[in-house]
């Protein structure tokens, strides 16, 4: 199963982010550590989604609380 890694560029962000997609998909989601080629502007804090087949639907998810990720790091 190859899984997605959403960075966004503040904490703020970040939380919010984890708490609608915690809510919409319960254990396919998971805070995780930025990694470290990324996170020179990025939040430090990611959140890693274990199903990249939901990619769509999580992005979706985001943009109705008008959220979008800096940068989507594919596994």
């Amino acid at each position: 199963m190859q899984r997605l890694i959403l960075s966004f560029t503040n904490l703020t962000a970040t939380l919010q982010a984890l708490k609608a997609l915690k809510d919409a998909f319960k254990s396919d989601v998971r805070p995780t550590s930025t990694p470290a080629k990324f996170s020179h502007s990025l939040c430090s804090l990611s959140i890693e989604v274990l199903d990249k087949d939901k990619k769509q639907v999580v992005l979706e998810r985001l943009a109705s609380i008008n959220l979008k990720p800096a940068e989507i790091i594919e596994f």
